[in-house]
């Protein structure tokens, strides 16, 4: 294998395949990330520390290659690594590798690039069981609790513009959902502590570049005036982004305030904002919340079958 340190090159290799891209994170110097090749370039591997709550191995290529590229690269990085991947492909490096790595799940990776909107409707279901873009653990674990693949801290700054969004209602009454600031950090906490406590992407936790929300309704006083906003109800987060693409991770809305459409409300905002800034929204799916295959597919996103696996010996006999 050769190791690769230019993301042009890598993005070449694997046809531009967005896992990849997000893996390699533009292979910033510093940051631990590590990109290799087959000999022939048929197959890519990229290391990347800390990412969405695991140190991830995403393969790209044919089986043939991937295999043996797998094994050597998890010797060179360590077995911290969990190779994730198109499903066919890891399920085929696993059968390759049967006494080195075990399947951890199946689970699903959706996308969408700037200016494709087929499949977009109008409408969709609000998320039926506020887990998130993320999920649980594909091996059932609990979420991220280590630093970033910067060693940063967690999600802090303000809104670029300096205020709080998605505070109140629009013209028509209705919670408008927008940018949220640091301000909001507890109740973002409070919130995703309650209806998705396996999210990797949480405010006290690194990997988080900014939080998307949506009220419920304000309250009026007594002479008639619109009081402060009411409580968040709904969050989405740009979490672990690329230089070319967004990751939409910790999407919870509060149980009493599911089925109004909140949620996909503030994933469109989401997704927009991502689209806009990186040209490629992207984000991981549990194969089984069928009501957020549904909203994201609502909202022009692709889906595309993944598999990750884990470094574990089985036992003899």
């Amino acid at each position: 294998m050769r190791e690769i340190f230019d993301a042009a090159e890598v993005a070449g290799l694997c046809g531009g395949d967005a896992l990849i891209r997000w893996a390699a994170q533009g292979l910033p110097a510093g940051r631990g990330i590590r990109a290799f090749a087959a000999p022939d370039g048929s197959a890519v591997a990229v290391a990347s520390p800390a990412l969405s709550g695991h140190d991830r191995l995403a393969v790209h290529g044919e089986p043939r290659t991937a295999a043996p590229l797998v094994r050597d690269v998890l010797r060179a990085v360590g077995r911290s690594y969990r190779p994730i991947g198109g499903r066919e492909l890891i399920h085929a490096v696993h059968a390759a590798l049967p006494w080195q790595l075990q399947l951890a799940a199946n689970f699903g990776w959706m996308e969408r690039s700037r200016g494709r909107s087929d499949g977009l409707a109008p409408t969709g279901p609000d998320e039926a069981g506020g887990s998130g873009a993320t999920g649980p653990d594909e091996a059932g674990g609990s979420g991220a609790t280590g630093p970033d693949e910067a060693g940063g801290s967690a999600w802090t700054g303000l809104d670029e513009a300096g205020g709080s969004a998605g505070t109140g209602p629009d013209e028509a009454g209705a919670p408008a959902p927008g940018r949220l600031t640091a301000a909001d950090g507890d109740e973002i906490a409070a919130l995703l502590d309650a209806a998705f406590p396996d999210s990797y992407a949480h405010p006290s936790r690194p990997g988080v570049q900014r939080w998307f929300g949506v009220r419920e309704r304000a309250s009026r006083a007594d002479d008639g005036r619109t009081a402060a906003g009411g409580p968040l109800v709904s969050v989405a987060a740009h979490a672990w982004c690329a230089p070319d693409l967004g990751c939409l991770a910790g999407v919870a809305t509060a149980a009493a305030a599911r089925g109004r459409g909140l949620g996909r409300a503030v994933c469109k905002v989401a997704v927009e904002d991502a689209l806009a800034r990186y040209g490629t929204v992207a984000l991981m799916v549990a194969d089984a919340n069928r009501a957020a295959l549904d909203l994201y597919r609502s909202l022009g996103l692709v889906h595309r079958p993944l598999a990750a696996a884990f470094f574990g010996a089985a036992t003899a006999g």
